[in-house]
């Protein structure tokens, strides 16, 4: 259930940056265009990889892992509230 949300949340995000893209940039400039959105999406998860390495040595593994489920939990719910009270 948990990787489900995360998966809709992270997927509907995703789908609506490609839309833009591909209805916003020129078609001879898309490939450079997702090649950017492709690298920022690889420096990100680097970062938040090392991120999360400094606390996990910090704290033990098992409690990081449940604090951050239950951040990401937190977060997708309030994302579905915003959206169904629109």
């Amino acid at each position: 259930m948990f990787a489900l949300s995360l998966y809709t949340v992270s997927h509907k995000f995703t789908l609506s940056l490609t839309v833009y893209i591909q209805v916003t940039v020129a078609l001879e400039k898309m490939e450079r265009a997702f090649s950017v959105l492709t690298l920022i999406s690889s420096i990100t998860i680097l970062v938040e990889l090392l991120l999360s390495i400094s606390i996990a040595e910090k704290i033990e593994v098992n409690v990081w892992f449940f604090i951050s489920g239950v951040g990401m939990i937190a977060f997708t719910i309030l994302i579905v509230i915003r959206y169904t009270t629109k």
